[in-house]
């Protein structure tokens, strides 16, 4: 499952913006995978320096699994389609913002540890 941390937006952006950007967000990312929005995780990351916040924003995309579709040209793709919210959230609300990127990773599960708890009894799921 892609999960996207979002880093360098001030708490002084609203509860409402943050919540659409998580939308577009999870939007842009599913739709440049072929994912059900429900499938990828978005957080905004709290910093305690203040000073500076909204200038640069970065947002790491990660848990991307590998797979023979997933090639770079797709990769490339998501971190297009997530710097559209980025920027969108940028001209909205932070005019100081000069400087938005997304990094995309890759998760190989052969090679890389993962697990995940799902459902209401949060039962452990297997992956091989």
């Amino acid at each position: 499952m892609p999960v996207a941390i979002i880093y360098g937006v001030p708490s002084a952006v609203g509860q409402d913006r943050l919540e659409r950007l998580v939308s577009q967000m999870k939007a842009h990312i599913s739709i440049a995978l072929g994912l059900h929005a429900n499938e990828v995780s978005v957080f905004v990351q709290a910093d305690l320096v203040q000073k500076g916040l909204g200038e640069e924003l970065v947002c790491f995309v990660e848990g991307l699994f590998e797979k023979p579709e997933r090639t770079t040209s797709v990769r490339q793709q998501v971190a297009e389609s997530a710097l559209m919210a980025l920027t969108s959230l940028a001209k909205d609300c932070l005019p100081q913002c000069f400087k938005a990127e997304v990094v995309v990773g890759r998760f190989n599960q052969k090679t890389d540890g993962f697990a995940v708890a799902e459902g209401s009894d949060l039962h452990v799921k297997t992956w091989v």
